[in-house]
C-alpha cells in the first residue's frame, strides 16, 4: 500500500522533471536553431514542419498530462472501488476518426510537398551528381553540353576513375568534378545522389533537404537556392558561415569526415567558377578505351 502510494505520488513529480527538462532544453538550444530555409523547397518543407509540430504538440503534451496524473488521482486509496465501463461505440468512433483524419491530411500535405520536391525540374535546371563513398563526397558537373557522361560501375576504379565514368560516351570528356559544391542563386539545380558501396545520407539542412544515395539507385532531389553565401553571411552576422553537406547515415568508422561545403555563388560567379574548372577527362584515358 505504501508502496503504491509513493509510487502514484512520484508520477506528478516526474511529469514536472520531464516538461521542465523539455522546455530547459529548448531554452538553452533556441539560439542554435538553423537559419530560414536557403532554397524554395526549403521554405515548403519548413512550413510542413511548423504545421506538424502545431498540430502534434499539443496532443503530446496533453497525453502525457494524462498519462502520468491518471495514476496519482485514481491510485488505490481505502473504501474506493473502481468503476466497470467496458466500452463505448461512440466515443471509440471519435477518438479513432479525429486522429485518422488529421493524420490524414498531414500525410497528404507531406505527399504533395515531397512531390513537388522531387518532381520534373524546368528545362533550364542545371544537374549535379553527388557522388557517395566511404568516406566522402565528389561532385560531378557537365561541361558546355549541360549533360553529364555516362557511367559504369564495373569502370570504378578510386586512383584512376573514381566516378566510374564511360569514356567511350564524348558526353564524359568535358564533365568536371569538385569537393565543393557550388550552386547559382535563383537557378534551379537537381541533385543526382550516387551512391559507390552503401546508403548514404545526402543532407544539406540550411536548405532543408535530405534524400538517400543508395548503390544501384537513381535519387534526386530539386531545389532553387534562395541566397548566395555573402547573402547569408551578412544576414545572420556571421562572417564565417558557410552551408554544409553532410551525411547523416552512420556509414561507418569515419562518417564524421563526409561533411563538404556548399558555396552559394552569383551567377557571375558561378559561371567564372564553371569556366576556371579542368575537365575529368585530359586524354590519357584513351588507353582505357582500345
Amino acid at each position: 500500500k505504501k508502496l503504491g502510494t509513493f509510487n502514484a505520488i512520484m508520477f506528478p513529480i516526474f511529469l514536472v522533471l520531464f516538461f521542465g527538462g523539455i522546455i530547459y532544453e529548448i531554452g538553452v538550444d533556441f539560439a542554435k536553431r538553423l537559419p530560414p530555409p536557403a532554397s524554395d523547397m526549403g521554405v515548403s518543407i519548413e512550413k510542413l514542419i511548423i504545421i506538424t509540430t502545431i498540430i502534434t504538440v499539443p496532443v503530446f503534451v496533453l497525453v502525457h498530462i494524462a498519462l502520468f496524473l491518471y495514476p496519482f488521482f485514481y491510485r488505490h486509496k481505502e473504501g474506493q472501488k473502481a468503476y466497470f465501463y467496458s466500452h463505448n461505440d461512440r466515443l471509440e468512433f471519435i477518438w479513432t476518426s479525429i486522429p485518422a483524419v488529421v493524420l490524414a491530411g498531414i500525410i497528404l500535405f507531406g505527399f504533395k510537398t515531397w512531390t513537388k520536391v522531387t518532381g520534373d525540374p524546368e528545362k533550364n535546371a542545371e544537374y549535379v551528381e553527388c557522388y557517395a563513398y566511404q568516406f566522402g563526397w565528389d561532385f560531378r558537373y557537365p561541361g558546355a553540353d549541360k549533360k553529364l557522361g555516362k557511367t559504369d560501375f564495373l569502370k570504378i576504379d578510386p586512383a584512376k576513375n573514381l566516378f566510374g565514368l564511360d569514356y567511350s560516351d564524348v558526353g564524359t570528356h568535358d564533365d568536371f568534378k569538385s569537393q565543393e559544391l557550388h550552386l547559382c542563386v535563383g537557378r534551379e539545380f537537381v541533385l543526382k545522389m550516387r551512391s559507390r558501396d552503401v546508403t548514404h545520407g545526402g543532407y544539406l539542412p540550411h536548405f532543408r533537404t535530405q534524400i538517400y544515395a543508395n548503390p544501384g539507385m537513381d535519387n534526386s532531389v530539386k531545389f532553387v537556392p534562395l541566397f548566395t553565401t555573402k547573402q547569408m553571411r551578412e544576414k545572420l552576422d556571421k562572417p564565417n558561415f558557410n552551408y554544409e553537406f553532410a551525411c547523416n547515415q552512420l556509414c561507418g568508422a569515419a562518417h564524421y569526415t563526409m561533411r563538404r561545403i556548399i558555396v552559394v555563388d552569383t551567377p557571375e560567379d558561378y559561371e567564372k567558377w564553371k569556366a576556371a574548372q579542368k575537365p575529368i577527362y585530359d586524354g590519357s584515358q584513351k588507353t582505357a578505351l582500345k
